[in-house]
């Protein structure tokens, strides 16, 4: 998981992206006052707050990569078990670190299809500076695999840094290349 800092603004505010059809019957996005755009700052506080209490107990060993998500996404266990299809008693199992470690790939890959992560993030978080961002992540092979690329000015060398991942990357090996200056 990429943790930054940063929230994503539109004219210096945070704002909702309302969709509605256009013509043609396409979703486009639209920018418009609503009755929540006040409320939105206090969510992300809301939000900061029970990620630190998260994360705080996920480093402590209290709770399991998918607690934190559980957690995270104000969901129970009947809500993942009903959209996963394990019994209850197997997500409770999963949401303690001993029973996490004994889950199963095919299980970690239906828990990060429901929080719309990589399995990946289960087990690693990236804590970016303000300086730094992280865009286009993409997954691949079932979500075993998830690029990202980290752009931003990197203290002394004064240029943006990009590691080059090829286009066609769920058929391409690693890209061995020296990352690009």
């Amino acid at each position: 998981m990429i943790v930054t800092s940063k929230r994503e603004t539109y004219d210096g505010k945070l704002r909702s992206i309302n969709y509605a059809a256009d013509a043609a019957g396409t979703l486009v996005p639209r920018l418009e006052k609503t009755f929540a755009d006040d409320e939105i700052p206090q969510y992300f506080e809301q939000q900061e707050i029970i990620f630190g209490r998260l994360l705080k107990q996920l480093l402590a060993g209290e709770i399991s990569p998918l607690a934190f998500f559980v957690g995270l996404t104000r969901m129970t266990v009947k809500d993942v078990a009903a959209r996963m299809g394990p019994r209850a008693a197997t997500v409770r199992r999963h949401l303690t670190p001993d029973g996490f470690a004994k889950a199963r790939v095919r299980d970690l890959e239906g828990y990060a299809r429901l929080f719309d992560i990589a399995v990946g993030d289960f087990f690693h978080f990236v804590f970016l500076d303000p300086h730094v961002t992280a865009a286009d992540p993409q997954n691949h092979l079932g979500r075993l695999l998830q690029t990202v690329h980290i752009r931003g000015n990197f203290g002394n060398l004064g240029d943006t840094i990009q590691h080059r991942v090829p286009q066609d990357s769920q058929d391409s090996g690693p890209d061995d290349s020296e990352p690009t200056r």
